[in-house]
């Protein structure tokens, strides 16, 4: 129990002022996501780290998001199997303490600390955001007043929607976040279609008055949003940094750059060769969001 925790810990929390908080989540834990929402609540630190997936990639069959082979299953609706669930079913048990499984572990780092942050997006807008104006659940079932099927359409283009099937995997859906700006969003699985009334499915919770956007993966913008978030923590930082966490998402590294190292090289050469630790997460989390499909980067000076 977070807050009980807390409670022990309190003299040493208001002694040391913890700014930053590093996360290990367990994705088949119930509450992992609300135990995160605490953690950001109780501690008001800065929050980064990831949901843990597999022990490791090279078990995993690459995926390829460009792939025109057809599903065999002839049913109107169909379900996009989530990047990653295979690594969530068999992550590791974490250690705090002593190994267990469900909830989340970390380190809370108090004292002096002199830190900057940074978000690169892994999928690319291929729409407009829009307005939720009827869902429930996890199902959207108007945008802008209209069936949610039919933007989708619009967006993805003609050559897809010849066969909604082949979007699984492919096109995603991006949630605008409160008092955000445009460009900062998390990205959920597109999980189902419903042709027949034109609504679809996504990995989250969605309210009337959300905002979200179609999105893909694309190797590409990946790469170049990377290349932006590492400018822009260079001019904030204005000195060298003397170490850096990273956190990635599983789809990224060589399922998304045909290389593990891609992103550290990308660091190492905006950074120098600097001592960068972190992994591969099934979900990433950042300022206390959580986030899919993205790279998190914290740089310690």
């Amino acid at each position: 129990d977070f807050a009980a925790m807390m409670t022990r810990e309190r003299a040493w929390a208001d002694r040391a002022f913890p700014g930053l908080v590093v996360l290990h989540a367990d994705p088949r834990g119930d509450r992992s996501a609300e135990l995160v929402d605490a953690v950001a609540s109780e501690t008001a630190a800065f929050l980064v780290g990831g949901f843990s997936a597999a022990p490791s990639l090279e078990d995993e069959p690459e995926s390829d998001p460009d792939s025109d082979e057809e599903s065999d299953d002839d049913d109107d609706a169909f379900e996009a199997p989530a990047l990653g669930l295979a690594q969530a079913l068999r992550a590791p048990d974490r250690v705090a303490g002593r190994p267990h499984a469900g909830g989340v572990s970390g380190v809370m780092i108090g004292g002096a600390l002199e830190i900057a942050t940074g978000l690169t997006q892994g999928c690319l807008p291929i729409g407009p955001m829009r307005p939720v104006t009827a869902a429930e659940d996890n199902v959207i079932i108007e945008l802008r007043d209209r069936p949610a099927l039919d933007p989708l359409i619009e967006d993805i283009g003609p050559e897809l929607a010849r066969d909604l099937r082949s979007v699984a995997g492919r096109v995603f859906v991006a949630k605008r976040l409160p008092d955000g700006r445009p460009e900062d969003y998390v990205v959920r699985n597109l999980m189902a279609i419903d042709p027949e009334n034109g609504w679809i499915a996504i990995g989250d919770m969605v309210e009337e008055g959300d905002e979200v956007l179609f999105c893909r993966r694309d190797p590409t913008a990946a790469r170049d949003d990377m290349t932006r978030m590492l400018a822009d923590l260079q001019r904030r930082a204005g000195k060298p940094p003397a170490a850096a966490l990273y956190h990635s998402c599983a789809a990224r590294g060589p399922y998304m750059f045909r290389s593990p190292d891609r992103e550290i090289d990308l660091i190492h050469r905006v950074f120098g060769d600097i001592p960068v630790v972190g992994f591969f997460g099934n979900g990433e989390i950042s300022q206390g969001r959580i986030y899919g499909y993205t790279g998190v980067l914290t740089l310690f000076f």
